[in-house]
């Protein structure tokens, strides 16, 4: 693989140097915190089936994405388009630079904090990349050329860019903006004069003015840095320049909604065609369990006048499936299977529904995600537990992967440890699915303390969900580190609907019972196994993990550390949320908090302050502060060891480069006071020893 520079007119040669790192130093040497803070990213965080990071050109050749690199310096991110060609020798070049970083807003349409992949749509010429860009605080259109020749601003509004795509002749750029910028803070000023009204515009624990306006039966859009309910499409005549209101049909074209034709079933929607009339689609085996969030499918195909069902096991399951194409000549289909129940393992194949024959191309329990498909190959991204994510093709033929860049090939050369994969059940006979890194330097028949990191196992294991747990890192030092992925629910994912699932799972507890059973018997088999001194296991968590281990530390003896990003205990959050959430909560948990109530109880710290024994260590936002003090005032009142550092401009995922080096060092350094005994000689706090030392008591 070469990595080249081309004439660039907008990007300086360190921002170049940095987003086309090429060469690995020779030396080996140990992994710190340092090596996992500064990672290189394509796309964000929070890359997914919605939210791709890739984009293929027209003709196949090329690919394109952003690469977001942490500048610590700058406490931000450096963003950098990049274009790598597709074929036998992969090339890589630095196009544009992105501008500012555009946080995301999360499913309560505040700033979640994640850097969210943001996706280049290309010109019919293959010349161009088109794109969004936050620069002075203005969300415009921009374009690049590929041959690092002009880049310039397309959109000019008064108002803030949503999204945007380009006309099918690609003539045309059709997008969505906000409101006027100015006007919502104006129409706020002129509220605040006469009281703002309490609605389901505010979020309490998030700030003191109303945050968003509702939409119908409570949809709303989210944008990028004011709100508006069914935001007003535009469109901009490349050739002219000219903006203008857009037609009904390219407004329909711009919703995606079912009126342009689009089916809104997911399973309809990979319905697919073969250039021969052939035809294949996804079918839920139970009609009964067709609004199950997770319902048993299996694939189906047309050929002529004959419907058959594939009878091969890749074909059905609890899975994830996703139609990849036909191929050209129509005899084969070639699709992708997430198999949770089997351990994560990423499969794509091939099916020639003629002749009922499945040819297994690549099968891998590494993560694959965001695959766009070619004729002869996949462009995909690819995560190992000690590969971080690359950009790679997967050739459909012979199944070989190989890696089109590489954003971090520096990480090849660190002294990483070993990794087993384990596959177990919870106490309920639900599958479990993680991975256990051992630590630097380990001896065998030593028991070593561990640490937990409960919420994902897969991909590349990094800080978990969140990242602010750095598993690597805590080997490197010593410490044994379990990833587990949280069990796959099979009865209330394959029979619960979508919308019941939440209810479903927390009215009784059943996802944390879940989770917590799944811990405990791994601890007693690595217990047994003799790896582990079952008298030192810390516990880590973020949302969700977070409330993992609220129900561990109140309702268990079996941890003797513990780290958090929060401590949002039911009680205080239902208080401090929107009208609409404290009802959705009430009917998850049978009512308004009460300590009468075991699905708050068994979660709360201080209606079970004298159950917890656990040194307990919280990196909260400022943005989630009001909704942990209850919990940390309470365990503070009763004497407990409980600390609790507050990050200033951050959100329920932490975004700043500096805030995140500190908090994996800090995390680390207090796994090690507890855990070991140890002190490091470069503490995040100087004073942080002795206030832990006055915890830990004579």
């Amino acid at each position: 693989m070469r990595t080249y520079f081309g004439k660039q007119r907008s990007l300086s040669a360190a921002m170049l140097a940095s987003a086309l790192l090429a060469a690995a130093p020779a030396m080996a040497r140990s992994l710190n915190v340092e090596d996992l803070s500064g990672l290189r990213d394509i796309g964000g965080l929070a890359v997914s089936a919605s939210n791709s990071a890739l984009s293929v050109s027209p003709d196949g050749s090329m690919v394109a994405f952003q690469l977001q690199v942490p500048d610590v310096e700058r406490n931000t991110y450096q963003l950098t388009w990049l274009v790598s060609s597709t074929g036998a020798k992969a090339q890589t070049r630095a196009v544009a630079d992105g501008g500012e970083l555009m946080r995301n807003r999360a499913k309560f349409y505040l700033a979640a904090g994640y850097r969210p992949p943001e996706r280049a749509r290309w010109s019919t010429d293959a010349k161009s990349i088109f794109y969004l860009k936050l620069v002075a605080g203005t969300v415009n259109v921009w374009r690049s050329a590929v041959d690092g020749g002009v880049t310039e601003q397309v959109t000019r509004d008064d108002a803030d860019v949503i999204d945007f795509n380009l006309s099918e002749d690609g003539k045309r750029v059709l997008y969505t903006v906000a409101l006027p910028r100015g006007q919502s803070e104006g129409e706020l000023a002129q509220e605040a004069q006469r009281g703002y009204l309490f609605d389901d515009r505010f979020i309490p624990y998030s700030g003191r003015v109303p945050a968003r306006r509702w939409c119908g039966e409570g949809r709303m859009n989210a944008v990028l840095l004011e709100r508006k309910c069914d935001p007003e499409v535009r469109v901009l005549e490349l050739d002219t320049g000219r903006a203008r209101a857009a037609s009904d049909e390219e407004r329909q074209a711009m919703s995606g909604d079912s009126s342009s034709g689009e089916p809104a079933d997911p399973l309809e929607r990979m319905k697919t065609s073969a250039g021969n009339g052939d035809t294949a689609w996804l079918q839920v085996m139970d009609p009964a369990t067709a609004t199950a969030a997770r319902p048993v499918v299996r694939l189906h195909a047309k050929t002529g006048d004959k419907v058959t069902a594939c009878a091969a096991e890749q074909c059905s399951g609890y899975s994830s499936f996703d139609i990849v194409r036909w191929r050209a000549d129509g005899k084969q289909l070639y699709f992708s299977r997430l198999d949770f129940v089997g351990g994560n393992v990423y499969g794509l194949y091939a099916w020639a529904p003629r002749t009922g024959t499945v040819r297994t191309i690549y099968e891998t329990d590494d993560k694959i995600m965001d695959c766009q498909p070619q004729e002869r190959q996949v462009i995909c991204l690819h995560e190992g537990p000690a590969t971080p994510r690359q950009l790679v093709a997967i050739d459909l033929q012979s199944g070989r992967m190989r890696v089109l860049y590489d954003p971090n090939p520096e990480f090849r050369s660190l002294r990483l440890t070993r990794i087993e994969t384990l596959h177990w059940q919870d106490g309920f006979g639900n599958p479990a699915f993680g991975r256990l890194i051992y630590p630097n330097d380990y001896v065998a028949g030593r028991r070593y303390p561990l640490v937990v990191l409960p919420y994902d196992a897969t991909g590349f294991l990094r800080g978990d969900t969140g990242d602010e747990y750095p598993a690597h890192a805590f080997a490197a030092a010593g410490l044994m580190v379990l990833c587990a992925s949280q069990p796959f629910e099979i009865e209330n994912r394959s029979r619960v609907p979508l919308a019941k699932l939440a209810e479903a799972s927390e009215r009784n507890l059943a996802h944390r019972r879940s989770t917590w059973t799944s811990i405990e018997r791994m601890l007693d088999m690595l217990d047994r196994r003799g790896l582990i001194d079952p008298s030192r296991v810390g516990m880590t968590g973020l949302s969700d993990g977070a409330q993992q281990v609220h129900f561990a530390l109140v309702n268990s003896d079996r941890i003797a550390a513990a780290a958090v990003s929060s401590v949002a205990t039911p009680a205080w959050w239902y208080y401090t949320d929107t009208l609409r959430v404290r009802k959705e909560l009430r009917q998850y948990w049978g009512g308004i908090p009460s300590p009468q109530l075991e699905s708050y109880r068994a979660l709360s710290y201080a209606w079970n302050v004298q159950r917890i024994r656990a040194p307990l260590l919280v990196n909260v936002s400022d943005e989630e502060l009001d909704i942990s003090i209850q919990e940390v005032a309470a365990l503070q009142d009763a004497g407990k060891p409980v600390e609790m550092h507050v990050f200033p401009d951050e959100h329920h995922v932490k975004w700043q480069p500096r805030h995140r080096i500190n908090i994996y060092r800090r995390n680390l350094q207090w796994f090690e006071f507890w855990l070991e005994g140890r002190k490091a000689s470069d503490p995040v706090d100087p004073e942080q020893y002795a206030r832990w030392e006055k915890m830990r008591g004579p």
